[in-house]
């Protein structure tokens, strides 16, 4: 698989405080192999806090200053509310399903 070939990582059913930190090294690994397009599945995720919103902003930022981006999934209208509310929505493209 090519290093502009997207990235699918699915994140926890909590992505918060205690699991952002793993999620965030699992992104800045793919990162770190050149990968420069990313999907993050939120398919699994009931809750997301401030941390996990910090780390989703992080990995944009570092994704389209490669020349990259990356992308939700969101099937969930509690997740979707939360970025919605955070103005996040607004800078990322962000779908109902992986398809």
């Amino acid at each position: 698989m090519t290093a502009d070939a997207p990235q699918v990582i699915q994140a926890d059913p909590e992505f918060d405080l205690y699991t952002a930190p793993a999620f965030r090294e699992r992104l800045l690994d793919l990162d770190s192999r050149g990968h420069r397009f990313l999907v993050v599945d939120l398919t699994p995720t009931r809750f997301l806090d401030p941390v996990g919103l910090r780390v989703l902003a992080d990995a944009l930022t570092r994704a389209r200053g490669r020349g990259g981006n990356l992308v939700l999934v969101v099937p969930g209208e509690p997740v979707r509310k939360v970025i919605r509310v955070s103005g996040l929505w607004k800078a990322l493209d962000v779908y109902d399903d992986i398809a």
